[in-house]
């Protein structure tokens, strides 16, 4: 499986977050200053698609955009069920079914590292889960 890495440049991130004011000078890339207080706890895409399934229940919903949120700060993730649980506000027997329904609805891939560790979630491909969807990055 090839892994596709985004680079964040300040150019790009100027055209993402137009309507947020940053100071752009002398700072190097993947560097952002929020004005606003509420901003800089940070903040997460959530792929339309996704969204719209009626198939996933909102707590799949919530814990895709979890793991999105945790794998946007350092591009990969690998929360415990613990911390998913008490980010999502429910309990981890919730997070295991959760995880379990965004695995079998082909949105994350989850490599389990051994008893005592915390698995590693993959962000699959959009068109795994949704054929009609095309990733015209992926070739």
């Amino acid at each position: 499986m090839k892994n596709i890495q985004v680079r964040r440049t300040k150019d790009a991130l100027s055209k993402v977050l137009s309507g947020v004011k940053l100071d752009m000078d002398g700072l190097e890339d993947n560097t952002i200053l929020f004005d606003s207080l509420d901003l800089r706890h940070g903040f997460v895409q959530v792929p339309t698609p996704v969204i719209k399934d009626t198939r996933l229940s909102n707590t799949d919903k919530v814990v895709y955009t979890l793991l999105l949120s945790y794998a946007w700060q350092a591009r990969r993730c690998f929360p415990g069920r613990a911390t998913l649980a008490k980010d999502a506000d429910c309990n981890q027997m919730t997070i295991t079914r959760s995880l379990a329904h965004l695995r079998d609805s082909k949105l994350i891939r989850i490599e389990r590292r051994g008893q005592g560790k915390v698995n590693i979630y993959h962000i699959r491909k959009l068109s795994d889960a949704y054929p009609s969807f095309i990733d015209k990055g992926a070739r």
